[in-house]
């Protein structure tokens, strides 16, 4: 669905272009969209937010709408008809015939109308405000821009883009309101691990360039995302988290200012009681019962995982292989927004759950050892077992806080998720067969 140029109030709705093929799966992945518009239409858009995802969940497959904003058209031609734009922000030529108006039965019969959820960058002009600021921050690093920056994702949880400098690619990301924690904590962070670092060294984390709320811009970090990489990588990854867990656990109280959230026992225990009575009507009474007794032993979980002398500390939140970036011997640890201050179990549990089964063993050793090193004496495993349903309990708890900031129309991302973690919960809490 295009709409105009201009900002809220200004853009308006132009009409829908006939469905694009796109190879990668993942909804929040957009270079695809854009690129596939620029060759078949000649026009140059910006993805603004998901529209409607009919029968499917969960950010994979199928077909999705989205809204995206028209720019300007592409100098050297579409492959089906020459795309333009009128002096009002219309469509000429071939491709205003393929346009089919918005219809009310397809999804919202506005979609320009208000949302109070709606993130900053989801909103007409959102993303070339973000444009401007960076364009206005490089000038005063002085690095400037030197071609046309690249949007690559967007969704209700962020927004990225590559900037081409002299210097190399910049990344652009903004976050919603609710996710603004990223930016300060990763200063934070490498200001943590300087004394675990020789001159020169890079920290395990990418690095902050400049920010303000809800925007930053961060240094490239060469390499890649390792999405279903096994031991080998996601290995070097632990060390590198476990370092910075064992260093933040003496300083887990100055988190709170960054607004990260507290996930020890008691917080824990509140928030997942919280989410449990949000649900209690959906699910059955089996369930029910199971979640009350789970609730239950909440207190003697947690004095288990207090047990194995590891020190609640800051936890990453969504520790997977697609969150760690690099080349061997110079990865970094992407995406914090979701960082909390628990048990550090709940970030090898995130691991495993993302990692080949046969690696499980072998990281877990990985990361026992990791912990052994810095703490002689404790038993890191030992919080394994006890904390790996609380695990699929904060799940839920975080999905639904998703859930209660974003706009509706992106729901299908995570509309599921948290039912499904507090079944899990009650799956993971049955007696083991052996």
């Amino acid at each position: 669905m295009l709409c105009s140029a201009g900002g809220v109030g200004e853009a308006r709705v132009l009409g829908a272009l006939p469905p694009l093929p796109v190879d990668f799966p993942f909804w929040p992945t957009v270079d695809d969209v854009v690129a596939q518009c620029r060759r078949r239409y000649g026009l140059s858009v910006v993805v603004l937010r998901m529209l409607t995802v009919p029968g499917t969940v969960n950010g994979m497959d199928g077909p999705v709408s989205y809204l995206a904003q028209l720019a300007e058209p592409v100098a050297d031609g579409p492959t089906h008809g020459d795309g333009g734009t009128t002096d009002d922000g219309g469509v000429t030529g071939p491709t205003a015939g393929l346009l089919q108006p918005w219809a009310p039965g397809a999804g919202s019969p506005d979609p320009l109308s208000p949302q109070p959820n709606r993130a900053r960058y989801a909103e007409p002009g959102g993303p070339q405000a973000d444009l401007h600021w960076a364009d206005a921050a490089l000038a005063g690093l002085g690095r400037a821009r030197t071609g046309e920056p690249t949007q690559l994702r967007t969704w209700n949880l962020s927004s990225i883009w590559s900037v081409p400098t002299a210097a190399g690619p910049v990344w652009l990301k903004a976050m919603p309101a609710f996710l603004v924690v990223e930016a300060p904590l990763l200063v934070w962070l490498a200001d943590l691990d300087a004394a675990n670092r020789s001159p020169g060294d890079q920290p395990p984390v990418a690095s902050v360039l400049v920010a303000e709320p809800g925007r930053q811009l961060l240094a490239d970090v060469p390499g890649q995302d390792h999405y279903g990489a096994g031991s080998e990588v996601t290995g070097e990854a632990v060390e590198l988290l476990v370092q910075l867990q064992v260093a933040a656990a003496a300083r887990v109280d100055e988190l709170a200012r960054f607004g990260v959230l507290d996930r020890r026992a008691e917080a824990a225990t509140a928030a997942i009681v919280a989410v449990h009575e949000r649900y209690r009507d959906v699910l059955g009474d089996d369930d029910n019962r199971a979640m009350d007794d789970l609730v239950a032993s909440l207190p003697a979980r947690f004095a288990a995982a207090a047990a194995s002398g590891l020190p609640d500390t800051l936890v990453h939140g969504d520790f997977h292989p697609g969150n760690v970036r690099g080349m061997p011997g110079r990865l970094r640890l992407l995406d914090w927004g979701d960082a909390v201050v628990a048990h550090p179990v709940l970030d090898l549990i995130r691991l495993l759950g993302a990692s080949p089964d046969e690696d499980a063993g072998r990281l877990t050793r990985l990361w026992a050892r990791a912990f052994q090193r810095h703490l002689p004496g404790s038993d890191p495993t030992a919080a394994l077992r006890p904390l790996q349903p609380v695990a699929e309990l904060l799940g839920a708890v975080t999905y639904r806080r998703f859930l209660d900031h974003i706009e509706p129309d992106e729901h299908p991302y995570h509309l599921d998720d948290p039912l499904t973690c507090l079944r899990a919960a009650v799956s993971a809490a049955q007696p083991s067969p052996d």
